[in-house]
């Protein structure tokens, strides 16, 4: 049951994650900015076209990514490409809107915060409490459980400091594009961290499934 549990965990995680992808997408072409690449997943990967699009498509199923125009993009307004970092998360707050509804929603949105750091940082208790919790809540209604999954990757997008989003939300409101100034340094670590919170939260995730 624990693994079932996990496995769909990481399936509508992953699903979660392309429909924001799918959000970006859309906003950046809305710009008419040309978008090189979309990834779906990390590591080894092969890379196909469809439909006159670049697609790469790696063999470790987590983490998606819009490559674009660089230099075009910035030439944009601030609003504009503020917006375009926002749509993906956007497109998850509204799928835990329509859900959950807005009290409920903005409860697991806003508890996210605390939640998924302090859950890495403690994967053995708060971490593994924090999935059995997650568990009776997908045993009870899976919808409910989606809606939650949408709320809290909203809220992944925005915690400072551990959400690449979040990293490049910051470099972009302040157009710190010095490559090796505040900007690359704030997104650097931005990602590091991510990548370090997802690695203690897998391994929340091992340790409660075989517990």
């Amino acid at each position: 049951m624990k693994l079932s549990f996990l496995l769909a965990t990481l399936a509508v995680g992953n699903g979660l994650n392309i429909v924001a992808t799918v959000g970006s997408f859309l906003s950046i072409r809305k710009l008419r900015i040309k978008v090189e690449e979309i990834g779906l997943f990390l590591g080894k990967s092969v890379v196909i076209t469809c439909w006159g699009q670049k697609f790469r498509i790696g063999c470790i199923p987590t983490g998606t990514s819009v490559k674009y125009d660089v230099e075009d993009f910035r030439s944009r307004t601030t609003v504009e490409r503020v917006g375009a970092y926002l749509s993906g998360p956007l497109v998850l707050a509204m799928i835990a809107l329509a859900i959950l509804g807005p009290t409920q929603a903005l409860h697991h949105f806003s508890s996210g915060f605390r939640q998924l750091p302090m859950g890495a940082l403690h994967p053995v208790s708060i971490g593994q409490a924090l999935i059995a919790d997650g568990q009776k809540i997908y045993l009870s209604s899976v919808w409910m459980w989606m809606g939650i999954l949408a709320a809290k990757g909203t809220a992944a997008s925005f915690i400072p400091f551990a959400s690449i989003n979040a990293g490049q939300l910051v470099q972009e409101l302040f157009r710190l594009y010095d490559e090796r100034g505040l900007g690359s340094w704030i997104v650097t670590v931005s990602a590091l961290l991510n990548i370090g919170m997802f690695t203690l939260w897998a391994f929340a995730m091992i340790r409660y499934a075989v517990g």
